[in-house]
């Protein structure tokens, strides 16, 4: 089962205009909101289309949940927090590593 790639677009604060507060521009709430655009899209996605999949996937494939719960490891860019994904009475999750 192939995995739906995310196509969250994350270019939104480089898109901006040079002045984005200019006539005709954006309001300040507008402006506030594309910062928060990419974690609010990503969310979506991750929640609404691969997280199911890969419920879907560790649901058929009990070798599989072995071999990868506790080895995809995920870094937060910003916070510099490690994660790690796993399976909790079947259910796939994230967990973060101290």
């Amino acid at each position: 089962m192939a995995l739906t790639p995310s196509t969250v677009t994350t270019t939104n604060i480089s898109t901006i205009d040079p002045l984005p507060n200019d006539v005709g521009g954006l309001t300040a709430a507008q402006f506030q909101y594309l910062f928060d655009k990419y974690g609010i899209d990503f969310t979506a996605y991750f929640n609404n289309t691969h997280l199911p999949e890969i419920t879907a996937l560790f649901a058929t494939n009990t070798a599989l949940q072995q071999v990868i719960a506790g080895q995809v490891n995920i870094v937060d860019s910003i916070t510099g927090k490690k994660y790690v994904y796993v399976v909790v009475n079947g259910s796939p999750g994230i967990m973060e590593v101290a």
